[in-house]
């Protein structure tokens, strides 16, 4: 009976440190994934190609903006730092983005500001 309550206390135990949010949109042509844990931010989009120009320069204005990087025209899957301190993992072609911050590389700002430009992103894709 002692062994049970262990076994289910570890699994409580761990399953509250193990916590994860994401918020996701679905449609046809659509989708958008926003996660966030203790760790990371991530989001994760399929969109109408005609909508990356736009999305585009929410990331020019989000995360570049200050430096001499622009997202217009360019295909990524790398790992980035850019003069402005942000580090971060993005994986981008004509309607597909992927990004993911690690909050431990990076300032309370920096997360605050890359929040806010994948949220802004979010509502791009979904034509809000």
């Amino acid at each position: 009976m002692k062994f049970k309550f262990l076994i289910a206390l570890c699994l409580l135990v761990s399953t509250s440190f193990a916590q994860k949010t994401t918020n996701s949109v679905k449609s046809d042509a659509t989708s958008v994934s926003l996660t966030e844990d203790h760790n990371s931010y991530e989001l994760s989009a399929k969109y109408n190609e005609e909508l990356t120009d736009k999305v585009n320069k929410c990331l020019d204005e989000g995360l570049a903006k200050g430096t001499d990087f622009s997202f217009k025209n360019t295909r990524l899957d790398a790992v980035m730092t850019l003069d402005n301190g942000v580090t971060f993992y993005a994986k981008n072609s004509p309607g597909k983005l992927i990004l993911k911050l690690d909050k431990r590389k990076n300032s309370t700002e920096l997360y605050n500001r890359f929040k806010k430009m994948c949220e802004e992103v979010s509502a791009i894709v979904q034509k809000k």
